[in-house]
């Protein structure tokens, strides 16, 4: 306790917790990726949704949460897929990451823009989503490691 009566909590990792969570959304053969809108500008590069963990938050917790949150979507039948490392660039620390795959929602359009619900610094931006041919798909970094594994289900 500091002198002024304050708490200081700090997060303590739990063993086999994952720091972040990536979802894979598929329908048949093809998986539901977006690009970030900065301003009028939309990036090249494709993602999926993901994000971290809240404090005693299970990781499919995070990753229901983190999908509705980025593409206003529920995702259906979460299943782990696959646990890596990974050092973002300019970060200090790896981290772990858990990808989850799931079935879109049957009525979700082709393609359609979603701006960002929840308390992240991405809430307010709009994403671009769109179904895409997952063979010979090419994530940005960090979004790839667990593609292998699911073009495997």
């Amino acid at each position: 306790m500091h002198a002024t009566g304050a708490t200081v909590t700090r997060r303590v990792p739990r063993p086999n917790r994952p720091d972040k969570v990536l979802i894979y959304l598929v329908r048949g053969d093809r998986l539901l990726v977006f690009q970030r809108a900065s301003g009028k500008k939309v990036r090249a590069t494709l993602e999926v949704p993901k994000g971290g963990l809240r404090p005693m938050e299970t990781a499919v917790q995070a990753a229901q949460r983190e999908c509705l949150e980025e593409s206003g979507l529920e995702a259906l039948s979460l299943t782990p897929l696959h646990t890596w490392q990974f050092r973002p660039e300019g970060k200090k620390r790896t981290q772990t990451w858990q990808a989850f795959w799931g079935e879109a929602p049957i009525e979700t359009l082709d393609a359609f823009v979603h701006g960002v619900t929840g308390q992240g610094k991405d809430r307010g931006r709009h994403f671009h989503f769109q179904f895409v041919q997952i063979e010979g798909l090419v994530l940005s970094p960090g979004h790839g490691e667990a593609l292998q594994a699911l073009r495997q289900q």
